[in-house]
């Protein structure tokens, strides 16, 4: 009954955004494209791992249009990312839950951006799911063009639609499909964050356990969302087998939602974990950025990591791996749906890892390893 309902208050409400959403222009013209001065994208989305994987369509954005102000709705849950994104001139913050206990303020939100008059508009939520709020804040944005998937009846209210293309495609490219329906697009989508300027909470960090600057130091999170969560036991596995068998110390952190769960396993856990704990952004990517590797299973932290340039694992038991595994060239991914992976393997791709990260930083080491 609850289901039935909520598809019909969906479809009506649908249907409401086409009747009051401004007609669709002609889709913008090679002209129309060297005016472009404001370009706003909407992802209304809570998740870390969905910030970071549109950062290369952001990068792509700037790209091609130097000199347009580029904007991106950032949740407010997620601000302390907003220093790292690359490609973005502003920010404009929202809260999705305040939105959704009243709707007054998602019309505040509308007619804020109605103000800054921009040139286009992207709806870059999932091209398989048309959300609500993403379609009001689109056809209610009062941009000259308005780009997105084609979905259940969105080309009412868009000027440029693009068709759903192979589901298994990476996200990133998902994401960069939607721009090169109006210029080409030839850059690597691998995500990127901009860690150039990191604080000194890695170090600190090393000092606080009497970790070596040089000595390697693997980052393991034991969480994830719902059936993404690997059982803890198995990653305590892997930090004893790290101990014993690398020149290397198991660092554990997690999220905030994760500090009871956490609790409740650390008396179970071997002696060899290095607890680090849950951390804010830019003190979590200086450790990241110090780090020699990351292993986790499908979590937004996976796809920080990567996007810091940290050699990343990641184990995928009930996502798409083709979809969201980590396009770093050390990243690997690993199918655990049909069965786990041994930590007897995950130790010797840490261990291929962390030789290729020490190659490559020791400036004595020639080109032929001489």
């Amino acid at each position: 009954m609850l289901k039935r309902l909520e598809k019909y208050l969906k479809g009506w409400g649908f249907a409401w955004v086409a009747s009051v959403a401004p007609p669709p222009f002609s889709p913008p013209s090679s002209v129309d494209l060297r005016n472009f001065r404001k370009i706003l994208v909407v992802r209304l989305d809570n998740r870390i791992g969905n910030v970071i994987l549109i950062t290369p369509l952001l990068i792509a954005l700037k790209s091609h249009f130097p000199e347009a102000r580029i904007s991106y709705l950032l949740s407010r849950n997620l601000s302390g990312l907003a220093e790292f994104i690359p490609g973005v001139d502003h920010f404009i913050p929202y809260d999705k839950r305040a939105y959704a206990r009243n709707p007054l303020r998602l019309h505040k939100l509308v007619r804020m951006i109605q103000a800054d008059e921009y040139d286009l508009v992207i709806d870059a939520s999932d091209e398989l799911q048309l959300s609500f709020n993403h379609a009001l804040t689109t056809a209610l944005s009062g941009a000259r063009f308005r780009l997105g998937y084609q979905r259940r009846g969105s080309a009412r209210w868009l000027d440029v639609t693009v068709r759903p293309g192979d589901p298994d495609r990476h996200a990133t490219e998902m994401h960069l499909d939607l721009l090169r329906a109006l210029v080409p697009i030839n850059q690597p989508p691998r995500p990127i964050i901009d860690n150039t300027a990191v604080n000194s909470a890695g170090s600190d960090f090393r000092r606080e356990h009497d970790l070596a600057p040089n000595e390697a130091i693997i980052l393991i999170h034991p969480g994830g969302r719902g059936a993404k969560r690997r059982p803890v036991e198995t990653f305590f596995a892997l930090a004893e087998a790290i101990n014993a068998n690398l020149s290397a110390r198991p660092v554990f952190i997690w999220g905030p939602e994760e500090n009871e769960w956490i609790n409740t396993v650390r008396a179970d856990a071997p002696g060899s974990i290095i607890w680090g704990g849950v951390f804010p952004f830019a003190d979590l990517i200086s450790l990241l950025s110090s780090a020699s590797a990351y292993i986790s299973g499908d979590n937004g932290i996976m796809h920080l990591a990567s996007a810091c340039g940290v050699p990343t694992i990641g184990l995928f038991s009930v996502s798409l791996v083709n979809k969201y595994r980590p396009l770093g060239p050390l990243d690997r991914a690993y199918d655990e749906s049909k069965q786990p992976v041994e930590t007897r393997e995950l130790v010797e791709a840490l261990k291929e890892l962390i030789d290729e990260t020490a190659f490559e930083e020791d400036p004595t080491v020639g080109p032929t390893g001489a």
